[in-house]
């Protein structure tokens, strides 16, 4: 015999919650630390990754660029969190995520999900549409802070793009282009070195290998630049001695390689929104898109006010019996709705008879379900 394990037959200790431990810094650099982190968490347009905040309190001088300043920072910003110093939430893990099959208990708030994540798409009668690639997974989530909002995809290489993501991004490219002469432009984000600076360099000549018509795509790399490495006086490393690229790397731009997650947030939020408005075309259908949008959202709202209930009672099945005050409720609701919206606002005598009419509306359907069940039980 087989038995369902449940949370409940586990040892006591698997579900005990764990104790929260008050944070405390161990000395006054850390203390500086703990403030300026609680400071940008409140300052910053984006989520920040622990890296960026990291690379940020290095150029501060609060903490030592090694291996063992960032393992430190790291542990330190556990304690924050788990002490309740720093919500949970101020900070954000790219490279993990959760897949969640989307449910709805009524097909009204089905409704009610679709009229929140609608949009209509303003890249559709624009000469370009952009994409934002991404080198690796850790920007990947501040990049779609930025981009999401635009409707602009955000595409994570992970190093080199493998042979399934350069083709499935071709023929993205080419149906663009095909259908109505659209033209992409991929607005690169990595890192500042060898390896970094041939991913982006080569991504032209690797997207045309697989089919994209070269002619109907640029790639720019947008972050790190040499110029943002300047202006943001951006902590540089050495580049690997091993790597056959370092050579023409040195050659071409010096020794010094920074990582993406250098630039700060802020930073790399402005560039990448500005080097994706810099892709819109046509102003006036840009602005019309996002007008037409508001609109469509209202006529869902509408009918979801209108048909949502009646859409959630004719799709039960015709044995399951109603709670009489679920459908009093909702009626109620409706009519309090119908009155404001009619008045501009509801009267209290309105409201009276609202209330009265529900009643006896109360009184008729329990009296009917009660008829039902009487009717039912001698049928068996």
């Amino acid at each position: 015999m087989t038995t369902e394990t449940s949370l409940t037959t586990l040892p006591s200790m698997a579900i005990a919650p764990t104790r929260k431990r008050a944070y405390s810094a161990r000395n006054p650099l850390s203390q500086a630390r703990a403030d300026r982190v609680r400071r940008l968490v409140e300052e910053l347009p984006v989520t920040p990754t622990i890296r960026q905040v990291y690379y940020i309190l290095v150029g501060e001088h609060l903490i030592e660029k090694t291996d063992v300043g960032y393992k430190s920072l790291v542990r330190q910003l556990g304690a924050m969190r788990k002490g309740g110093e720093l919500p949970y939430s101020a900070l954000i893990d790219g490279t993990r995520e959760r897949r969640l099959t989307l449910t709805f208990s009524t097909p009204s708030n089905a409704l009610a999900y679709a009229r929140g994540i609608h949009r209509r798409d303003p890249w559709a009668s624009q000469a370009v549409a952009p994409e934002v690639w991404a080198e690796a997974d850790t920007l990947s989530g501040m990049l779609w802070q930025v981009a999401s909002p635009l409707a602009v995809p955000v595409v994570v290489c992970r190093g080199n793009s493998s042979l399934s993501q350069l083709y499935m991004s071709a023929a993205v490219i080419h149906k663009r282009w095909e259908n109505s002469r659209q033209r992409t432009a991929i607005l690169y984000a990595g890192d500042f070195d060898p390896a970094g600076m041939d991913m982006s360099d080569g991504l032209h000549g690797r997207l045309v290998e697989v089919g994209a018509p070269g002619y109907a795509f640029t790639v720019t790399r947008v972050a790190i630049t040499p110029e943002q490495i300047e202006e943001h006086h951006l902590p540089p490393h050495d580049p690997k001695t091993k790597d056959g690229r370092t050579p023409q790397f040195i050659a071409r731009y010096g020794v010094g390689c920074v990582e993406a997650d250098a630039l700060p947030p802020a930073a790399l939020a402005t560039v990448v929104e500005d080097a994706i408005m810099r892709c819109v075309t046509d102003g006036d259908a840009w602005d019309e898109a996002r007008i037409q949008e508001g609109i469509d959202r209202e006529a869902l709202g509408d009918l979801i006010t209108r048909e949502g209930d009646a859409l959630d009672i004719s799709a039960s099945r015709d044995d399951k019996p109603f709670d009489v005050s679920v459908v009093v409720e909702k009626v109620l609701q409706a009519m309090i709705h119908a009155s404001a919206r009619g008045q501009g606002s509801l009267t209290r005598t309105a409201l009276r008879c609202a209330i009265e009419e529900t009643n006896a509306m109360r009184r008729a359907l329990e009296k009917c379900e009660r008829e039902v069940i009487r009717m039912n039980s001698e049928s068996w």
